[in-house]
């Protein structure tokens, strides 16, 4: 009688522990574990909050704030920009700054991004301290700086400027970039706020005539002619003392403070 055959094992195939394909928790507690997840999870939020930052409608500027300038009309600085309806994330300051330092006598800007949709300008003007003319065209007046050079043609709406009338029938032409007395704008500078600001003296129009100097004309009919700015503390007391004592004067010659003429 035969002993029937012993059945073998079956081999049974398994891969290695470290090739096996984990599950999905499996990959989770190891994402979790290398920081994968954090990661992941946060380039999500950083994507999703770019995404609502750039495209939102709440982000688009709707109000701008000038501050700084004296010249430049706001409602102009604020066309010029740019920047009403961008959003203010893709809001390139550099250029809004190139924009608006196209205006001859903007010197730089500072943007400011205020959330969630307001922008500052912050303007430094290269002054022009005074509208200069001649008097054969006095239409035609352009802003000029502190060192006589002309920047451009004044425009409708800008605030505190001094003006100044060419009386010479034979003055050149106004040209940009060309230029005036600079003397004669410094020392229109210099009396208007002594006078004006000072003194509380109403002017209209300061004459210039070459070889004379500046003439400060009153809105009461009286005219000051100072010349150039040297001994101005004196000058500017000479004529406060006539003022203050009623002299009646037409015109005063202040050219030397310690010989004065007046009719």
């Amino acid at each position: 009688m035969s002993r029937p055959k012993e059945e073998l094992p079956k081999t049974v195939h398994r891969r290695p522990r470290a090739q096996a394909t984990p599950g999905p928790a499996r990959a989770l507690l190891v994402w979790l574990k290398d920081g994968r997840l954090i990661g992941a999870l946060l380039a999500l939020a950083s994507a999703l909050a770019l995404g609502y930052g750039l495209f939102h409608p709440r982000f688009l500027v709707a109000s701008v704030e000038v501050s700084g300038q004296r010249a430049l009309p706001a409602d102009r600085a604020v066309r010029e920009s740019g920047v009403l309806g961008q959003n203010l994330f893709r809001l390139d300051p550099a250029e809004v700054e190139a924009r608006l330092t196209t205006v001859p006598y903007v010197q730089r800007v500072r943007v400011e991004r205020i959330l969630p949709n307001r922008v500052r300008l912050v303007i430094y003007e290269r002054f022009p301290g005074v509208s200069w003319c001649n008097s054969a065209s006095t239409q035609d007046r352009y802003l000029v700086d502190e060192d006589g050079v002309i920047l451009g043609p004044e425009e409708p709406g800008m605030p505190e400027l001094i003006y100044i009338v060419n009386t010479d029938p034979e003055a050149a032409p106004l040209t940009v970039h060309g230029q005036v007395d600079a003397e004669a704008v410094r020392t229109a500078q210099r009396v208007f706020s002594r006078l004006f600001g000072d003194l509380g003296i109403s002017l209209l129009p300061f004459e210039y005539e070459p070889g004379r100097g500046i003439t400060a004309v009153a809105a009461d009919g009286w005219r000051a002619v100072f010349g150039t700015a040297e001994r101005l503390d004196e000058k500017v007391g000479k004529l406060a003392l006539l003022l203050r004592n009623g002299t009646p004067f037409v015109e005063v010659d202040l050219r030397k403070p310690n010989q004065i003429y007046y009719y």
